[in-house]
């Protein structure tokens, strides 16, 4: 969720004399550093609606997968223990389960201690990959992707998670150097909650040593993140994921970063003010902050000095004396000059919301367009399935009939194949009867030298008897060819027609 810089002995820059701040948010400077250093000299802002649904939303994705208890501590050293053992809990869910979310990260590097809160770790699917995937989560307003320079600052923030997860698996971290710089006591013996609670965990420890070992052994069992980082933007209205942003780390952008920011931090330079390309970053920021015995009025990234005491301007105008506030009286000229950078920034803003809403108008107009022309080629869809099966049913009917027609067609043919068969098969014992007996008569004469008459009436008998066949055969035979089997072979098995002779 953020990701802080933490500092011991600092150099005395204004924004250190004024604020005395001991953190330094990296994503916050790379953002606008002049709107920090304001904000360092007149007070955190509150916290808006949106920033409190973007918390909630972070605490309900929590919930999911984290159980939370509620611990007293007593002490800098209780504080450092829960936050040491919150991220022991959670490396050991992200190696038995392969998914937690709102991990606290601490480490040393680059001469500073720094901490963050990654939102979600991943354990890769694959069991041969050991490297977790790191998460970021935005919540936006709006229901559109942010501009450029907001990714920039995400991923800038994504990027610091994976580095200092890197150095924390290297075992680069040094228990005495954390010890020295929060001044903490080793042998502290913790309370008895946070031990209980350890103990329920499977690690019981009694002093802050205890703990700081269980840490750096966890640490040690864990891969480097993977190279790829996921930024994911979800619309605060109902939750759904506007789209993800996934990016390759850059360790060379990522170090010149945090050196341009330590080189502010430890007073080697002063806060630049935001780029003009994007000076729209600046435009609800109206501060007035002390410079020697004058004053500097801050508008749209531009900085105006005057000799006044000093004064912070939010809406109303005050002298801060100590912790009482008194109005102060400006020149006609002055607030003129302030009121009119002030109107003309709410101006360029309305004219920006009206744009903004005249787009997001016409925007909708083109969905619902889109949405009806959907829902016409949907019914045209339906409409022609419903033609489309109520043909397809016709066609299978009528394939069904004809299939039956070819069915019987195909059993008329077998029987009448059988009966040309069964005629030819007579026709051919006929035959070999009457020469057989033709022949036998013939010998017998031979034998008895005398040759008997043939008895006509016989012959003709026989005669009619073979015409009668070959006359039904040649019937059967046009039937079977109106007729034809449906695998198209003509009958092969058919015996030849006999040729008969007169005799």
């Amino acid at each position: 969720m953020e990701f802080r810089l933490l500092f011991g002995q600092r150099k005395n820059t204004e924004a250190m004399k004024i604020g005395q701040a001991r953190h330094a948010k990296l994503e916050e400077e790379e953002w606008c550093e002049k709107k920090m250093e304001f904000r360092l000299l007149s007070g955190q802002r509150k916290n808006t609606e949106a920033m409190k649904t973007g918390q909630a939303r972070h605490a309900k994705l929590e919930e999911e997968v984290v159980k939370k208890v509620d611990l007293h501590v007593k002490s800098d050293e209780d504080a450092w223990a829960v936050k040491l053992t919150n991220f022991i809990i959670g490396a050991n869910q992200l190696l038995l389960d392969g998914l937690t979310r709102e991990l606290p990260l601490i480490g040393f590097a680059e001469g500073v201690w720094m901490v963050g809160m990654v939102d979600e770790v991943r354990m890769p699917v694959t069991e041969t990959d050991r490297n977790p995937i790191l998460v970021d989560i935005k919540t936006r307003v709006q229901d559109t992707l942010p501009a450029e320079p907001q990714r920039r600052n995400g991923r800038l923030q994504l990027m610091c998670y994976k580095y200092l997860w890197d150095n924390l698996v290297a075992d680069s971290f040094s228990s005495k150097q954390f010890f020295d710089f929060f001044s903490l006591d080793p042998s502290y013996i913790l309370s008895k909650e946070i031990g209980e609670n350890t103990a329920k965990s499977g690690f019981p420890v009694e002093t802050l040593d205890d703990v700081v070992r269980c840490y750096r052994n966890i640490c040690s069992k864990l891969s480097p993140a993977k190279h790829e980082l996921l930024l994911r933007y979800e619309y605060q209205k109902d939750n759904s994921v506007l789209g993800e942003d996934r990016f390759a780390y850059d360790s060379d952008w990522l170090k010149s970063q945090i050196m341009s920011c330590l080189e502010f931090w430890l007073g080697e330079r002063e806060a630049n003010c935001t780029p003009k390309e994007e000076r729209w970053k600046c435009r609800p920021s109206y501060f007035i902050y002390p410079n020697s015995d004058s004053l500097s009025f801050a508008a749209n990234g531009s900085v105006f000095t005057q000799d006044i005491r000093t004064v912070h301007v939010r809406r109303f105008l005050f002298i801060r004396t100590g912790s009482s506030r008194h109005p102060i009286s400006f020149s006609a000229a002055q607030l003129a000059h302030i009121l009119n950078e002030w109107v003309k920034d709410l101006s360029e803003e309305v004219d920006r919301e009206k744009a903004g809403r005249e787009e997001a108008a016409k925007t909708a107009k083109d969905k619902t367009k889109a949405v009806n022309a959907a829902e016409k080629r949907v019914v045209a869809a339906e409409k022609a399935r419903a033609s489309a099966k109520k043909r397809s049913a016709k066609l299978v009917s009528k394939q069904n009939e004809t299939n039956l027609k070819l069915a019987k067609a195909a059993s008329l043919n077998v029987t009448l194949s059988e009966e040309v068969a069964n005629l030819r098969a007579a026709l051919e014992v006929c035959e070999n009867k009457w020469y057989d007996e033709r022949f036998a008569n013939v010998e017998k004469g031979v034998e008895l030298n005398h040759v008997g008459p043939i008895d006509e009436e016989e012959t003709n008998s026989l005669r009619e008897l073979v015409e009668q066949i070959d006359a039904h055969v040649e019937l059967i035979e046009t039937e079977a060819t109106n007729n034809p089997p449906t695998d198209g072979h003509s009958d092969e098995n058919a015996h030849p027609q006999p040729s008969t002779s007169e005799h």
